[in-house]
């Protein structure tokens, strides 16, 4: 990923402490003759949804009007993310395209292909999965738990069935964050204490526990992050 404009620094003092519903996403996916683009802010609520336009001055023109008035009044950064595709790609980012004070990055393709992996979509290669892929890590706290490794893996062929372990195919970093503040709801949170204390009483094991507190953290810091919100523990009980 390389930014086009401004440095690392001063983008990352821009958003500083800024509500996420004020950071705003454009993501555009280019091919030959026609692009394709849509805005959503730092939640994933989408504010404008994908949208294909033909790479031309009056194309370019009408998307600009209508990405511009998707984007609301009181948005702190907009961040152009276009995916390097052959040349194709560099009209889009040239200067004088992009409203003056938007950020415009340039994606490796490499990047968002590893993105739709962490999505599970892998094997799904569209305009609007790119769009997605291009805008954000994760839609959802099931993405989240997925992209961390921690869902049961399947193995399913010729009548027999073995499964029962993690996968361990995401992100190890997340994965230990996962457990880590599922550990630390164990430890602070009389409710989660509960929730594990009667797990073991069914007679589960210390790492079907473990993964259990780490999905409970998952959809809890995933709704903090989305709702821009502290912890509420009644929420939650």
């Amino acid at each position: 990923m390389r930014a086009l404009r401004g440095s690392s620094l001063e983008w990352t003092s821009r958003t500083e402490e800024v509500p996420l519903r004020e950071l705003i996403a454009v993501p555009v996916d280019v091919g030959k003759s026609t692009a394709m683009v849509m805005a959503c802010d730092f939640t994933g609520r989408v504010l404008l949804a994908a949208v294909e336009f033909p790479l031309t001055r009056e194309g370019v023109a009408q998307m600009l009007g209508r990405v511009r008035a998707a984007v609301p009044a009181g948005a702190q950064l907009v961040r152009v993310g276009v995916e390097a595709a052959g040349h194709y790609h560099l009209p889009m980012i040239a200067a004088g395209v992009w409203p003056d004070g938007w950020q415009v990055v340039e994606l490796n393709p490499a990047h968002v292909s590893a993105q739709r992996r962490v999505n599970g979509q892998r094997g799904v290669k569209t305009d609007q999965v790119d769009l997605v892929a291009i805008a954000r890590r994760w839609g959802s706290p099931a993405k989240v738990y997925r992209a961390a490794g921690l869902t049961p893996a399947l193995y399913a062929s010729a009548g027999r069935r073995r499964d029962g372990a993690i996968s361990r195919e995401g992100s190890v970093h997340l994965r230990r964050a996962l457990i880590g503040l599922g550990m630390g709801l164990w430890q602070n949170d009389p409710a989660a204490r509960t929730y594990a204390t009667a797990l073991r009483e069914r007679g589960k094991p210390g790492g079907i526990i473990a993964c259990a507190l780490a999905h409970r953290a998952d959809k809890i810091a995933f709704a903090m992050v989305r709702d821009q919100a502290p912890y509420d523990p009644a929420r939650w009980s």
